[in-house]
């Protein structure tokens, strides 16, 4: 399966960008502040970067599941994230970037009102003359202005690693902090409770969360040993990276929790069905399908209803019930 989706590139080696970095997608906007800006719910915390008007062309094409790779100098590639949304919102830019003047209409390259929602940021050490010169066959070795990845890049990047996102997991800056292995024994006692739905993000602390994340990532991947869990496949790179990617059940946008119970181990195409709601599980682990034969893609499917899920072989790693029935309610699907 290629990889589906875009790479964006932003730039941020200036004290101002990585100040910005810092402050919006690494540490992430609490709840309290950006519900006074925007409609949209994304749980506890979100992470949020800005585009000036000029990249109107790039956030036209943005979509759900789409990678941004933030450029800090020193030709290297610093954190990567995933797009959740897009909207326009210059008041919400004006207040959380303060260098933001809304009064500069002579150079709007100044203003940034294009408001990026983003997920899973992480870390990774990537060479930008690798994604440059290598995949994308530019001469310039880093981004001048937020762009696209060419589709030639693109295509290179998934030929080489199999898909993007083993290509970010390959990238990614190896976690051996103290913060790192309490997390992940914090998440295998978890499973021995009750679970929760829902997290209370702010007795952690932000290096925690991230660690809490990658922790969640690798525990769910290790649990249904790299196979996606509807279909079945295990596929790797010709690196050796594995293709499944840790899905939510009940999403993080939700403040969903992190439990390895709320995963699912997830092929790239099934785990982009199953948050776009195309696909659910019955509480008996059988795959459920929207019943939308109109639209493309639904005869490839509706060839998976009912099909049981691979599942861990712990019982104790199964999917709970509870955020399988969230996950439902979510998505429209009927009462199991």
């Amino acid at each position: 399966m290629s990889d589906v989706g875009n790479v964006f590139l932003a730039p941020c080696s200036n004290a101002h960008a990585q100040k910005h970095l810092r402050d919006t997608v690494i540490d992430g906007v609490g709840q309290s502040l950006y519900r006074k800006f925007t409609e949209r719910e994304f749980g506890d915390r979100v992470a949020v970067w800005g585009a000036s008007p000029g990249a109107d062309k790039y956030i036209e094409q943005m979509r759900h599941g789409d990678v941004i790779l933030f450029y800090t100098g020193n030709q290297r590639y610093q954190y990567a994230a995933k797009v959740v949304t897009t909207e326009y919102n210059p008041k919400f830019a004006a207040m959380l970037w303060t260098d933001y003047d809304l009064s500069l209409r002579d150079n709007m390259d100044d203003l940034w009102p294009y408001v990026m929602y983003l997920s899973d940021v992480q870390e990774v050490d990537i060479d930008s003359t690798e994604i440059h010169h290598k995949h994308a066959g530019h001469s310039r070795g880093h981004p001048q202005n937020f762009m696209r990845l060419n589709d030639g890049g693109r295509r290179s990047i998934v030929r080489e690693y199999g898909s993007v996102s083993a290509f970010v997991d390959h990238t990614a800056v190896e976690d051996h902090s103290d913060e790192y292995d309490d997390a992940e024994s914090e998440l295998y006692e978890r499973v021995q409770k009750t679970p929760e739905l829902t997290e209370d993000e702010a007795q952690y602390t932000e290096a925690y969360r991230r660690a809490r994340s990658s922790a969640f990532r690798r525990g769910v991947k290790r649990a249904y040993d790299n196979h996606c869990a509807i279909c079945g496949a295990k596929r790797f790179s010709p690196t050796g990276r594995p293709e499944v990617e840790a899905a939510h059940i009940y999403p993080r946008s939700q403040n969903g929790r992190e439990d390895i119970r709320n995963g699912l181990a997830l092929c790239k195409l099934h785990h982009w069905a199953f948050d776009n709601g195309w696909l659910s599980v019955r509480d008996r682990y059988e795959v459920l399908v929207n019943e939308r034969p109109e639209l493309p893609g639904y005869d490839e499917f509706v060839q998976l209803r009912e099909k049981p899920l691979c599942l861990p072989e712990r019982e104790d790693l199964h999917p709970a019930k509870m955020y399988l029935q969230e996950h439902r309610a979510l998505h429209g699907f009927s009462a199991d």
